[in-house]
């Protein structure tokens, strides 16, 4: 009995549903009121369970003596009611496939897409590297300026050399320590402006890269790196405005290029 159960609760009937319909194969027509005690729940509820068996085509009703009457749909004419469920679900799959257009159209005026990706490790870190350097577009960062040995490594043997083949350049704020500085100093050619902030002010601990429709967030030291990828439009946009009032707010101090 638990696997025709849960077999007929796969058919999306609920449990007392399934109850009600094992009881009218059991019993064969009967009213709500025997239903009810069969089952031992209120015959008003039953009553319900019954009109949607119904609704559903697992049961058929009939009126005798001014009383509504069940009688079950036979298990082997399920088939046929599954079959025209499937033919249902395929026009109705087919309906969805020419009308994708119409809600992507929808869907693009008022919310734009998003895309969220997780990353870990140190190679996880270098492949949020490689994602950011596909195009040859303007990198913003605010920057720690701190790596996990291995990612910094991959920053001047990777990065440094795809971005100085680049024709656009980069904006970066970066906490102010000797590392950050000789950094900015030995690339001119990838920056076209570069600002530092006093760390003991402004404790940066991890790397934000702003571009396009896309912010990253990059924790590139300790032994365990990790970053998020987000592509959403809406927060790149607001993520670029606050480098802005970062850059213009007076506290950071640009480095001359």
């Amino acid at each position: 009995m638990y696997k025709i159960k849960e077999f007929l609760k796969s058919l999306d009937l609920t449990e007392k549903e399934t109850d009600c319909y094992v009881s009218l194969l059991e019993l064969g027509e009967q009213p709500a009121s025997i239903i009810a005690k069969k089952i031992v729940q209120p015959r008003s509820s039953t009553a319900v369970q019954l009109e949607t068996l119904v609704e559903k085509g697992f049961a058929k009703k009939y009126t005798k003596n001014n009383a509504n009457y069940y009688s079950p749909v036979k298990p082997d004419d399920l088939k046929s009611l599954l079959e025209r469920r499937r033919k249902k679900i395929d026009h109705q799959l087919l309906d969805l496939t020419n009308l994708a257009p119409e809600f992507r159209n929808i869907v693009s005026q008022f919310i734009p897409e998003s895309k969220v990706l997780y990353f870990e490790g140190v190679e996880g870190v270098c492949k949020m590297i490689d994602i950011m350097t596909q195009k040859d577009t303007p990198l913003y960062f605010m920057s720690a300026h701190k790596f996990h040995p291995e990612i910094d490594q991959y920053v001047k043997e990777v990065y440094i050399p795809r971005r100085k083949k680049m024709k656009t350049k980069c904006q970066m704020i970066m906490t102010s320590h000797d590392k950050s500085k000789k950094y900015a100093k030995v690339n001119p050619q990838v920056y076209e402006w570069v600002g530092f902030i006093p760390s003991n002010t402004y404790p940066l601990e991890s790397t934000i890269v702003i571009y396009d429709d896309v912010v990253q967030f990059q924790a590139c030291c300790g032994e365990n790196p990790s970053g998020v990828l987000i592509e959403n439009a809406y927060l790149a946009k607001t993520m670029l405005a606050v480098f802005m009032l970062l850059r213009n707010a007076g506290r950071v101090v640009k480095h001359s290029l």
